[in-house]
């Protein structure tokens, strides 16, 4: 019996060098701007002030802050999860539905335990607001790569703590570990 085989019709149109018009409503990004300014709003700026009883800290500074804070608190909560350090050690860093969820996980045999020890690999940490921040990230078990995302409060910066929050800081209110 003989199989008989044919290429595969070309759907494709043909390339064309040239680009398609750009569209007259759409500004150049690439152009200087016409007036310069520094992008942060004064009606935010002082908005914030007005709840928090102080001027906005550095943006860059708050996504550093909270960039150190995220790696050391998703480091230590691997080492829960990997059984290698003790849930209450978590307690100041994590929010108490994640703690439960971290103290629950640690309990139970995971199955990615056999693949090797976690370490992290990679955070990113995005500002979502004042005083909150959301991260992604990613951590490995042997050669398997894994994601691991979450969300931040400023607590030191919460409305209705006087600017000192109960436990002052950084601290974790979502995590969702992959």
């Amino acid at each position: 019996m003989r199989t008989y085989l044919t290429a595969a019709p070309n759907a494709e149109p043909p390339a064309t060098a040239a680009l398609p018009p750009r569209c007259p409503r759409r500004p150049d990004l690439r152009a200087p701007r016409r007036v310069p300014h520094d992008a942060v709003s004064p009606r935010h700026r002082h908005a914030t002030a007005a709840v928090t009883g102080r001027l906005d800290p550095n943006p860059a500074q708050l996504c550093a802050e909270a960039h150190r804070f995220a790696e050391t608190a998703l480091r230590l909560t691997l080492e829960v999860l990997d059984r290698r350090r003790q849930p209450p050690r978590l307690r100041a860093m994590l929010a108490p539905a994640p703690f439960d969820l971290v103290v629950a996980l640690s309990r139970r045999d995971l199955p990615g335990r056999r693949l090797g020890v976690a370490r992290v690999r990679r955070i990113h940490v995005c500002p979502a607001g004042a005083g909150s921040a959301e991260l992604f990230g990613s951590y490995t078990r042997g050669d398997r790569t894994f994601a691991i995302a979450g969300r931040l409060e400023n607590t030191a910066a919460a409305p209705g703590t006087g600017g000192t929050g109960a436990r002052g800081g950084w601290m974790f209110t979502s995590l969702q570990i992959g």
